[in-house]
This record gives C-alpha cells, sequence and structure tokens, in this order.
C-alpha cells in the first residue's frame, strides 16, 4: 500500500465567530509604487533556546524586508514588528 505524504500541517483553525478580512491586494503582487502593499507572514523556528517565531514584513514593490521580530510567544510578534517599522504605506 502506497501512502500519500502530506505536503504540510495545517496549524490555524480560525474561529468562526470573527469575520475575514477583506482581500485589498486581489493577487495584485507588482505594485506601482514603493510602500503601497505590504506582505507578512510569521513562521516559527526551532532554535538553541528552544522555539521562535519570526515574523517578516516586505514591501512588494522593492521586494525588500521593511521589518521583521523574533518572539517566543507568537501574541506578541505582530506588535514587535509594528515597532520596528518606522514608515506607513501611502
Amino acid at each position: 500500500m502506497v501512502r500519500q505524504r502530506v505536503a504540510y500541517n495545517v496549524t490555524t483553525k480560525r474561529d468562526k465567530q470573527y469575520i475575514v478580512a477583506p482581500n485589498l491586494v486581489s493577487m495584485n503582487f507588482n505594485p506601482s509604487r514603493p510602500n503601497q502593499v505590504w506582505a507578512g507572514d510569521i513562521t516559527y523556528l526551532r532554535t538553541g533556546q528552544g522555539w521562535m517565531y519570526l515574523s517578516v514584513v516586505m514591501d512588494l514593490y522593492s521586494r525588500r524586508i521593511i521589518g521583521w521580530a523574533m518572539w517566543v510567544l507568537v501574541g506578541n510578534i505582530f506588535g514587535s514588528v509594528a515597532f520596528f517599522i518606522y514608515r506607513k504605506p501611502t
């Protein structure tokens, strides 16, 4: 019997009581000017100190990382990223 390997495990379970944010990007990942569209992601990494969360924010025009943070607790990481980003999209 051959088993297909699962590519990834779903780790996020959305609470149905909260609404989903609107899709403002609409698959347009090539904005016409800087600071128009930012994208971000969060992942976890195994380190010598244990599991840590890494959050990154990228400007999709320049494809440059404009902010990042590592944190032990996932609930605090987005506030940390916001602290390191000193400009807002126009």
